[in-house]
């Protein structure tokens, strides 16, 4: 059995983001009911996993939980719990992991009920080498009116993908607030134009990025252009940036995930506006009674009257709303109801006409139930209605109406050994406005029914993940998702084994490996709502991807990892597509190879500061299916990013960040020829905030993306005399806003 004491073993892949743990103390205090209350021998404390302290928080809080404590000395019921989000959360579920030697009352172990206090401090400054022993927690005499076991633990680092907190996602420059923009400062991205919310990760196109809010997928978490995050940033709590091949929970694309983590209910009252040059938005949380709470936030943009003054030919409108109700029926159960919707529209007008260049919309009711079973035995069901919309040509539409259901059960094993399984399946009803069949050739019309015609897809599928700590240094993952693929009578298996290893090598070091097989069905490069490739040309898209990574804790907060990866793919959908006619035609599958290196340093802003730091190396590269060997069209072989972010002290912050990558290749097919000119921006923040009372605050916020209004080479042209470069007119977005809450 582990001393409380000993450094927490990482308890899913999933926990595995970016960072260092901080050890709070926990206080468990005397019985304070049992069904005998004849001469009783207090519970001892034995053996206490240790909550991590909240990312991007830096103020000490206490949660008080109640928890019934069985014969066996295992924590069989979290009954009430009082303090402070994020804290009541991570306290709740350490809690369920305590474990006693079980009340006596003689002989006779009995069932009781104790008070545990959750002490969160901010962590101090971390030291390189182990950390100094600490005696084990214990009880104090049974006869003592109040007896206490306090549990203690230093800070370790722990093996975590790259991640940021919630300080961070709200500072970093060049994000403009929104905290899903801010996932292109992480290892791996390697952007298609800057500025725009579309990259490759690892070598995989865009349309191999899936994007979930906290476990509900949808096409984007974008708005169109230059467009914030269509999420607001009170509902999120953390983002995360996985690769496909990870937790077998997660399937159905050959790249990666880009997840945004919803925060807890607040236990008060809470309210946050912004109003910006572009837009403005809202959101307020509150508390019914003990047992409900209610959230609601939306976004409105103003660009239209905006864009009438200085590029009148142009138009762009964007808009979204979210809503949650959260329902704690009994102190095990929670249900969830969370709805989202999403607008776009970008128009151009040519020659006296207005073109619609992108035109999207698409709506989302998620219910869910979360039901607490036991220590680390938890269960969760859902199900998903949606609906999403984009224009095609003219007037004509793309619809899809979709259903979806989702299960996942986790239960240990043993001690050291724990198991997660699930299923979900998802349908998809897909329609379009077609053109009459005597306006293309009979092969057209045929070949765009096939494509847009009404239709419905299927897909379907299952996991098992076991977890495995032989020992407080080691943990194995291993597991399987085989998923089921139906469009046009057409269906594909897809079975993708994953493992991952990691490893303490020392209390500031330690190593991790992955390894993995993911498919997704034939797409278009960009992820547009509504619009898919259906029949399953060409077979599934598949990757297989592998990395090695180690981490260490430096001093001042400081964490480096260095990552080497290899994703291999097949049947891979690469190109964009630039269509404004019928028919959709898919471009032919390829084959492609991404090796490469990255490394990141990251510091939390805590003490007046905080550093992301990310730099890319890889080569891309693709087969056509005509054999022969040639770079991806968005090939980068360099990506760096430097955001520095600084707490002046009485409300003031300063940032900057500095984004530089490699220029395209000219001419894919030479691996060793020129390329376009490398590319460079800074963004800035600055920012000042004044509070009201014990919990409002105003602000105001300066900010600028590409202050230095530099241009980008995009492509050469060739036609019409000598080659010349294709260039993109600088992609400036100042930005002054006002903000406020409580």
């Amino acid at each position: 059995m582990l001393s409380p004491r000993a450094t927490l073993a990482v308890s899913t892949l999933a926990a595995l983001a970016l960072g260092l743990a901080y050890a709070p103390a926990a206080r468990a205090q005397a019985p304070i009911e049992e069904e005998d209350p004849t001469a009783l021998e207090a519970p001892r404390l034995v053996e206490a996993p240790l909550p991590e302290f909240p990312v991007g928080e830096v103020r000490a809080a206490t949660v008080h939980l109640t928890l019934v404590v069985d014969a066996e000395g295992r924590v069989r019921e979290v009954r009430a719990a009082e303090g402070d989000a994020p804290f009541v959360d991570l306290a709740r579920r350490a809690a369920e992991g305590f474990r006693f030697e079980p009340a006596r009352r003689g002989a006779v172990a009995v069932t009781v009920v104790v008070r545990v206090d959750v002490e969160f401090t901010p962590p101090p400054e971390p030291t390189p080498g182990p950390p100094e022993p600490v005696p084990p927690p214990h009880a104090a005499a049974p006869e003592a009116p109040v007896q206490d076991v306090v549990v203690q633990g230093e800070k370790q680092p722990r093996g975590k993908r790259p991640a940021l907190g919630k300080t961070e996602l709200r500072q970093l420059p060049g994000a403009l607030g929104d905290p899903l923009r801010a996932v292109e400062v992480l290892p791996g991205v390697i952007p298609t134009v800057s500025g725009l919310p579309y990259f490759y990760v690892r070598g995989a196109p865009p349309n191999s990025t899936a994007f979930y809010l906290d476990d509900l997928r949808l096409p984007y978490l974008f708005h169109v252009g230059l467009g914030p995050s269509s999420v607001h940033p009170s509902l999120v709590r953390s983002v995360d940036l996985l690769p496909a091949a990870t937790d077998p929970e997660l399937g159905r694309v050959v790249g990666a995930f880009v997840r945004a983590g919803l925060r807890e209910p607040s236990d008060r009252l809470t309210f946050d506006s912004r109003v910006r040059a572009l837009d403005a938005s809202s959101f307020v949380e509150a508390p019914i009674g003990e047992r409900w709470h209610v959230a609601a936030g939306g976004l409105a943009s103003y660009t239209k009257p905006l864009l009438s003054l200085f590029a009148p030919e142009f138009t762009i409108d964007y808009r979204d709303a979210q809503s949650r109700v959260v329902w704690d029926p009994t102190p095990r159960d929670r249900l969830t109801l969370l709805a989202f919707g999403s607008y776009d529209f970008a128009s151009q007008v040519e020659d006296g006409a207005e073109r619609v260049l992108f035109a999207s919309e698409l709506y989302r009711a998620d219910l869910r139930w979360d039901r607490d079973l036991g220590p680390r035995q938890k269960l969760r069901v859902g199900a998903t209605a949606g609906y999403d919309r984009s224009r095609l040509v003219g007037k004509r539409f793309a619809r899809d109406f979709s259903v979806a259901a989702r299960a996942r059960y986790t239960t240990p094993l043993g001690d050291d050994v724990d198991l997660k399984t699930g299923a979900d399946l998802r349908a998809d009803d897909y329609g379009a406005d077609l053109p009459s069949e005597h306006a293309l050739t009979r092969a057209d019309y045929e070949e765009t029914k096939r494509v847009l015609g009404d239709r419905t897809d299927l897909e379907t599928g299952a996991y098992a993940t076991v977890v495995y700590r032989p020992t407080r240094r080691a943990e194995l993952l291993a597991g399987a998702r085989f998923d089921l693929y139906r469009s046009l009578g057409v269906t594909a298996p897809a079975l993708e084994p994953r493992t991952a290893f990691a490893y303490e090598v020392a209390p500031y070091l330690r190593l991790r490996t992955e390894h993995g097989i993911a498919h997704q069905p034939p797409a278009y490069s960009l992820p547009i709502p509504a619009l898919a490739i259906g029949g399953l040309p060409g077979g599934l898209q598949e990757s297989f991807q592998s990395s090695v990574t180690s981490e260490v804790a430096l001093p001042a907060r400081l964490l480096l990892a260095a990552t080497a990866f290899r994703s291999a793919f097949s049947n891979l959908s690469d190109f964009v597509l630039l269509q404004s006619d019928f028919p959709f035609r898919p471009t032919a599958p390829a084959s492609g190879l991404t090796v490469g290196g990255e490394v990141a340093l990251s510091r939390p802003v805590r003490d007046h500061w905080g550093l992301q730091v990310s730099y890319t190396l890889s080569r891309s590269t693709r087969g056509p299916a005509r054999g022969g060997t040639e770079l991806s069209p968005y090939d980068r072989t360099h990506v760096l990013n430097l955001a520095l972010m600084f707490d002046l002290g009485r409300g003031w912050n300063l940032g900057g960040r500095f984004l530089l990558y490699t220029g395209l290749p000219e001419r894919p097919a030479n691996l060793d020829g020129p390329r376009l000119p490398t590319f460079h921006r800074i963004d800035a923040r600055l920012a000042k905030r004044w509070t009201i009372g014990k919990t409002g605050y105003v602000g105001v916020v300066l900010e600028g993306i590409n202050v230095t209004a530099r241009t980008e080479t995009i492509g050469i042209t060739c036609t019409d005399g000598p080659c010349r470069p294709r260039t993109l007119a600088p992609l400036v977005m100042p930005s002054l806003g006002l903000e406020g809450g409580m």
